[in-house]
């Protein structure tokens, strides 16, 4: 999961959506879940996916955020659409 975060970070889609706060607090998120990974190779599994779930809980209100952004965008593009999709001639019909 911290590999995705961090790939999904470099994203220039996701750098262009995200503020300079929120990308500095997902990289300090990121880096102290790879901290802890480094300090705790030996750890159970369930101290693992306790972690993970931390993680989640301190990433997803930056992430929701962006995505909402990102749906909110795409509604704007599907909206500027001049729905001109049925692949009809205008010329056909007396329109151009």
């Amino acid at each position: 999961m911290i590999a995705a975060a961090k790939n999904n970070l470099n994203k220039d889609e996701t750098k262009d959506r995200l503020s300079n706060e929120q990308r500095r607090s997902l990289k300090r998120i990121i880096k102290e879940g790879e901290d802890w990974l480094q300090a705790n190779p030996d750890e159970e599994a369930e101290v693992y996916n306790d972690k993970n779930k931390d993680l989640q809980q301190s990433l997803a209100p930056l992430l929701t955020d962006q995505k909402s952004k990102m749906n909110m965008d795409k509604e704007d593009d599907e909206d500027n659409d001049d729905d001109d999709d049925d692949d009809v001639d205008d010329d056909e019909f007396g329109e151009t």
